[in-house]
């Protein structure tokens, strides 16, 4: 994990989830125990992680809804998984490396495989398009100076 847990106290307490040291990120691990796929729904702020599953093998990869933090994943010529979050760490040991997509996710095997996006911006509304607005913007603005 990346960067820190803003309302890590808080889901410790939603979810009894005791901390064992003083870090903010290791109630991770734990969490994602407890929700599976929603974590990064749930984590407040800008973050990269990884959380092995250790009863499937799974891995589960998550990046927060703009792309703040960076994070590449790449494999070898024997199909093996690598996750950095700086793209030279896999740059001659990888065949194959990608920019890990924000708002996005992917649990399963240790191989590359499809992402689902766990966010998306519903809340925005496009606003409708007004024959002339362009040129009525440009003229307020031109008459203003």
């Amino acid at each position: 994990y990346q960067r820190r847990v803003r309302d890590h106290k808080a889901l410790e307490e939603d979810h009894k989830i005791e901390p064992v040291g003083r870090s903010d990120c290791e109630l991770i691990p734990a969490l994602f125990e407890k929700v599976g796929t929603d974590l990064p729904k749930l984590l407040n702020g800008m973050f990269a992680t990884v959380v092995v599953d250790n009863k499937t093998g799974h891995v589960f990869i998550a990046r927060d809804h703009m792309g703040i933090i960076p994070l590449y994943w790449g494999s070898d010529s024997k199909g093996r998984m690598y996750v950095s979050s700086e793209q030279k760490c896999l740059v001659g040991v990888c065949d194959r490396v990608e920019n890990f997509p924000p708002r996005c996710y992917y649990y399963g095997p240790p191989a590359m495989g499809a992402v689902t996006q766990w966010y998306t911006m519903d809340h925005w509304v496009p606003a409708p398009f007004t024959p002339g607005a362009v040129e009525e913007v440009y003229d307020r603005v031109y008459n203003a100076m």
